[in-house]
């Protein structure tokens, strides 16, 4: 049975699609937000996702750079415990943490003209 999220064929082909109904809006006392799909996703789910993904759009030379960004989407405030990360790469993500505002402003004005 699909998601209300996505297709008959999407579920049959997204190995984590049992996680995705669990995208919902939280009820907190800090205001609404989205529940994080990718907590809890087995690391060989999430490996098996990344590799579908990137064998149907044809970026398998990427792959690594995506199951490290899937590791970092999965836990993104627990960076800094993910061994697969290199400390160049919790260097880099530590820094665009600590200066989230530090951008070009051309990219600046891009996202400010698509709102």
């Amino acid at each position: 049975m699909a998601s209300k999220h996505l297709s008959e064929e999407d579920d049959k082909r997204i190995p984590v699609q049992s996680h995705l109904e669990d995208l919902e809006y939280s009820r907190s006392s800090d205001g609404p937000g989205l529940v994080n799909i990718l907590h809890g996703v087995p690391k060989e789910a999430l490996y098996n996702a990344v590799e579908a993904f990137t064998a149907e759009h044809g970026l398998q030379d990427s792959i690594q750079a995506f199951k490290t960004g899937a590791l970092v989407a999965q836990k993104p405030h627990d960076f800094d415990n993910i061994d697969e990360l290199t400390s160049e790469d919790k260097e880099a993500l530590r820094y665009e943490v600590d200066h989230k505002w530090k951008q070009t402003g051309s990219l600046y004005f891009t996202g400010e003209s698509t709102f």
